[in-house]
């Protein structure tokens, strides 16, 4: 629900209906289906009802992206819903971790499980593997991009995963959505048709990682490099994951975020000075050096330059004297 502070009312209200047929996140091999095909096919039209009819699979988490124009919603099936704030009659995309379009009817799927007759059910092969909740999201921005907008975003997703899976957190890496004008005047709807495709073209994920871990996760936290803002998530640097640690006992781990997969195919755009573009202080050559950890984080936590610029900066080779003769009278004292 969206509400208006300002009028104190509900602008909004955004609710997941999956129709009569389709998946969601359970998939049609529901435990209660498939339990009632196979030993009491007398009651078979009963046990089909949660899959014939139209289901609201219960919220369970919410997160909103970094640009503020849509959101995901995460439900105790196991399915992620996104929507666009100013469209609230029906979401742009749900999916789970390994499935998308999973509001949508697959009818040869179906069949499947609809029996030939009420006396002879089809018997189907495939075993029911439960869905976790999804229990937590959170949609990470970064300042790696050339347009001002914002470029790629990273979902990360606690739950949805099967019994089976090894445990750990699942990353999505997620294209920019950076779409042009539209082409065409506004039309009736409360969302143009052009931006809505266009967000959805930023829902296919580019990328995706598992973060994997000795016991089952419970909870995670993203540390931001330097932004309180964006619930904690806004170019994060590290993820924080508490899972069981066996025999009662809960553990903490730490990971770089986000992952260097995803670093690695992520294209950046540096920016030079343009007074190093031509003139007598242009570059005509470069070079590659490696350097230790503190050298590069103090260039790179220069004041000086955007976070989308890249650092060039010298320095001499001696101490400076003013510098020398404070340090030479300084007194180093306890506290």
């Amino acid at each position: 629900m969206r509400l208006s502070q300002k009028e104190q009312k509900a602008l909004r209200t955004y609710e997941l209906l999956m129709p009569a047929g389709a998946p969601g996140g359970s998939g049609y091999t529901d435990p209660v289906i498939r339990f009632f095909a196979l030993h009491l096919p007398g009651m078979l039209n009963f046990s089909l009802q949660d899959l014939l009819k139209h289901r609201r699979p219960n919220v369970a988490s919410l997160s909103v992206h970094p640009a503020g124009h849509f959101f995901a919603v995460g439900h105790v099936d196991g399915s992620i819903a996104f929507w666009a704030v100013e469209d609230d009659e029906q979401p742009l995309m749900v999916r789970t971790l390994d499935e998308v379009d999973v509001h949508k009817v697959d009818g040869e799927k179906l069949e499947q499980y609809l029996p030939d007759d009420e006396d002879h059910p089809r018997r189907t092969s495939t075993h029911h593997e439960s869905r976790e909740p999804i229990f937590k999201l959170a949609w990470s921005g970064y300042p790696n991009s050339y347009d001002p907008r914002g470029g790629e975003t990273s979902l990360v997703i606690l739950g949805g995963q099967f019994g089976h899976d090894p445990p750990g957190i699942n990353v999505l890496w997620l294209s920019a959505f950076n779409p042009p004008a539209p082409p065409s005047a506004a039309t009736d709807r409360s969302l143009h048709p052009f931006f809505r495709d266009a967000m959805q073209e930023s829902l296919d994920p580019q990328s995706a990682y598992s973060y994997r871990t000795p016991g089952l996760v419970q909870d995670f936290l993203l540390m931001p490099r330097d932004s309180p803002h964006f619930a904690g998530t806004w170019n994060p640097t590290t993820i924080l994951m508490l899972f069981d640690g066996g025999e009662n006992v809960r553990a903490i781990e730490a990971r770089q975020f986000p992952p260097l997969e995803f670093l690695a195919c992520a294209q950046q755009k540096l920016n030079l000075s343009p007074l190093l573009w031509s003139g007598s202080d242009a570059i005509v050559d470069a070079s590659l050096f490696l350097l230790d950890r503190i050298s590069y984080e103090t260039l790179s936590r220069s004041s000086e330059h955007r976070l989308d610029d890249l650092p060039l900066e010298g320095g001499v080779s001696v101490p400076d004297e003013n510098v020398a003769s404070t340090i030479k009278y300084a007194k180093v004292g306890p506290g």
